[in-house]
């Protein structure tokens, strides 16, 4: 038997309905924050959220500086040359086949095949292929953690 609880959430002056949420899967600490426990069934049930399927890690940040805008869950950024960076994740990843997917405004960007459990590597190019430091880019990550 499965126990449904009702949260609301706050939008536009008004209270609002916000989701019935399964306690025998997840552990609610308090409104604020969510602990996501078990494995997301084959298939996984449409719009819900496992611990599997949310953003782990993310930054904004200047390769130029470098200067890091924003970030979640991650360290430091390290300048190995022009266009090359490492990103430092402070919580690691169980494993190094966690998904990672980068964007700037470069004309390439790519996360090179240097992936670690805590680390990985940022490549941007020019529309020349060559090495380029972009002034703008973000990074998120998904998989599971250790």
């Amino acid at each position: 038997m499965s126990l449904l609880t009702n949260f609301w959430y706050y939008v536009a002056g008004k209270i609002r309905p916000y989701a019935d949420i399964d306690m025998n899967n997840h552990s609610i600490n308090n409104i604020l924050t969510a602990t996501l426990t078990g494995v997301a069934p084959a298939p996984p049930v449409a719009n819900r959220l496992y611990k599997d399927n949310i953003v782990k890690h993310w930054i904004q940040f200047n390769m130029t500086g470098p200067t890091i805008f924003d970030s979640f869950n991650i360290t430091s950024i390290t300048d190995v040359n022009v266009g090359n960076f490492i990103v430092t994740i402070d919580r690691d990843y169980a494993n190094d086949d966690y998904a990672c997917i980068s964007g700037s405004d470069a004309y390439h960007t790519r996360t090179a095949s240097l992936i670690a459990v805590g680390s990985y590597k940022l490549l941007c190019d020019d529309p020349s292929n060559n090495p380029f430091d972009a002034s703008f880019i973000s990074s998120i990550g998904v998989g599971d953690q250790a």
